[in-house]
């Protein structure tokens, strides 16, 4: 039903960063290959500093990845532009899925009941083909409402931060990763899901690009057994494509701080290149339960502005937040019921990545100072 991212890591985009620490279990049972080159260091990023993580693993001079093939992790994500680069009010429209299986308008029957007081229209229409994506279109305005005039917005400074090694999705394909199939008929490609965190300071540097895994994200300290997968997945032709995936942490990173954006019912989408190094035209949508949305970004408001810290100052913007409540929970639409979940859309980009490591990766600090 609506606009959207996150995710991925997603896609993302995906995990805590922002002011996030961890501490290290290096793992044994390397798989590399013989392409890794050095390439130049990672950035820090402008907006925090916070580009590497102070301390993950003992790594040598020399370390292999602990995994390399077959990992692809978002580089670029798509909310307010068009895949251009180009603004456009209107980009929401063709980021995501269409969760609940409705196309629906103002006038549309079929509909949970908006939160009261939000706007119908915005709430009940959907985008291109049915597409689900509240979050892109009434949050995202206003998160960038507190962005400054004349410099990079929360979105660019997102896609700095997946540039500067920040926190991102990691899909993981067994490799090698098959040539296209035949389009007429699609042949079964399982993925697993991960959450890395920042690009750690004592990693080699290579190409791919080494990072760490939040152990958060796995079974066990297993990294072989991501906590989240796509055992249904598909390929068709170049394209790939996940069944419903019953949850997924997007991390969003904003100003100093990030987002973990807890989605249900995920769908992602993406067309890999032939070389299967890299992907373009992804696509991650899912739900965010409107309470915990509404924690999440209460908990970080000091991130998205100091303002928002003054007393009473984030209550209003809470209210439309709820406000755009446009779907339940669990991924339907029930006339009898008020809105109780808000959909999430993006498009993203993906190059290959290795996984360097298994981290603990904390959570942001609570984002506006203690009362005296």
């Amino acid at each position: 039903m609506h606009r959207a991212c996150t995710c991925l890591a997603v896609l993302p985009l995906l995990a805590a960063c922002g002011s996030s620490r961890s501490t290290a279990t290096p793992l044994t049972g390397v798989d590399a290959s013989d392409d890794a080159a050095v390439a130049p260091p990672p950035p820090v990023d402008a907006a925090t500093g916070d580009a590497a993580v102070a301390t993950c693993s003992s790594y040598a001079a020399d370390a292999t990845p602990l995994r390399l093939g077959g990992v692809l992790g978002i580089t670029h994500v798509y909310s307010d532009r068009d895949r251009a680069n180009n603004p456009d009010p209107n980009a929401w429209k063709g980021y995501g899925f269409d969760l609940d299986g409705q196309a629906t308008t103002e006038s549309s029957t079929n509909h949970c009941q908006p939160v009261a007081g939000a706007n119908v229209a915005l709430v009940k229409t959907d985008g291109v083909g049915g597409i689900d994506n509240a979050f892109a279109a009434i949050i995202a305005p206003i998160i960038a409402s507190f962005d400054t005039a004349g410099k990079p917005g929360w979105v660019d400074n997102w896609n700095a931060g997946l540039e500067g090694g920040r926190a991102r999705l990691l899909l993981r394909f067994p490799t090698p990763i098959p040539p296209s199939s035949d389009a007429a008929t699609p042949a079964p490609l399982a993925a697993q899901i991960y959450s890395a965190g920042p690009v750690c300071a004592d990693a080699p540097v290579m190409t791919p690009r080494l990072l760490p895994v939040d152990r958060a994200s796995v079974q066990s300290d297993d990294v072989d057994r991501a906590l989240n997968v796509a055992p249904a997945g598909t390929l068709t032709g170049d394209t790939w494509s996940s069944d419903v995936i019953d949850s997924v942490i997007v991390t969003v990173p904003i100003k100093s701080g990030s987002l973990p954006l807890h989605l249900r019912k995920v769908r992602i989408s993406l067309q890999l290149a032939p070389d299967r190094k890299s992907a373009t035209l992804g696509m991650l949508g899912g739900i965010a339960t409107t309470d915990e949305l509404a924690a999440v970004l209460r908990k970080n408001r000091g991130n998205i502005s100091p303002l928002a810290c003054l007393p009473g100052v984030f209550d209003s913007y809470e209210q439309k937040i709820r406000r755009a409540s446009d779907i339940m929970a669990d991924g339907t639409q029930d006339p009898t019921k008020t809105c109780d979940g808000i959909s999430l859309g993006i498009g993203f980009d993906a190059t290959e990545v290795a996984i360097g490591s298994l981290e603990t990766i904390a959570p942001s600090d609570d984002s506006c100072p203690a009362k005296p």
